[in-house]
């Protein structure tokens, strides 16, 4: 059975959101219209839906090399990130969006790329850790009879909730450049092939039909 990430990026960037919104001139500056975004799970048949307010719409890869299961998603009004784990390889994709709501920086210094047409930089030889929070699969529903006591989850499978994975990383390769008003950041163990065909996949994850809230039911449409 396949474990589901904790989101604790998510967690983070909603407290700095209410902070931000108790400031009175930022606070009139995000102009604080609520929008939905929507990520989809790197094996499918799972996504992340987030509302949130902010003035820049993130985006979102459609592809993902084979072997992800693990994703975690961060969103604030000043950035969104994106992490992917591949456990069997110990390969990482961290995706980093920043936007530019002024002068735009220049690129940094690193070899010469483009992507979709647009400027790029890579920069080589990389190394750092990353952290993930692993929570238990979703458990099954209840049987129609009470469970013996054997049947209960022993402590050791009870200890794994929760459970911190640290994946060390090298030689990794780091792929910079703008879309829009948007400084994009690869971070990756990845062949550059495969860096490149998820940075060309990029598209916005807002989402045009948000989900309804509990309890609510689809409009009779004519």
């Amino acid at each position: 059975m396949k474990a589901k990430l904790l989101l604790t990026f998510l967690a983070i960037a909603l407290v700095a959101f209410s902070i931000v919104l108790l400031v009175p001139s930022a606070r009139a500056q995000m102009q604080p219209l609520l929008r939905w975004f929507k990520f989809e799970g790197p094996v499918g048949g799972e996504e992340v839906s987030i509302s949130m307010a902010t003035e820049f719409t993130p985006l979102r890869p459609t592809y993902l090399p084979s072997g992800f299961e693990e994703m975690v998603v961060g969103l604030n009004p000043e950035s969104a990130v994106l992490r992917y784990w591949n456990q069997s390889t110990g390969q990482i994709l961290l995706i980093d969006e920043t936007p530019m709501f002024e002068a735009k920086p220049p690129l940094p210094a690193g070899k010469q790329l483009t992507i979709n047409g647009q400027p790029a930089v890579l920069i080589e030889g990389l190394s750092g850790n990353l952290t993930f929070v692993l929570l238990p699969p979703t458990p099954a529903p209840p049987l129609s009879t009470p469970q013996t006591p054997e049947a209960q989850p022993s402590a050791a499978q009870s200890a794994q909730e929760g459970e911190v994975k640290v994946v060390s990383y090298h030689d990794a390769k780091q792929l910079i450049w703008d879309i829009d008003n948007l400084r994009i950041q690869i971070t990756s163990n990845l062949p550059l092939e495969e860096i490149l065909k998820v940075a060309e996949s990029f598209v916005s994850a807002e989402e045009p039909n948000p989900p309804l809230k509990p309890g609510a039911q689809e409009p009779n449409l004519p």
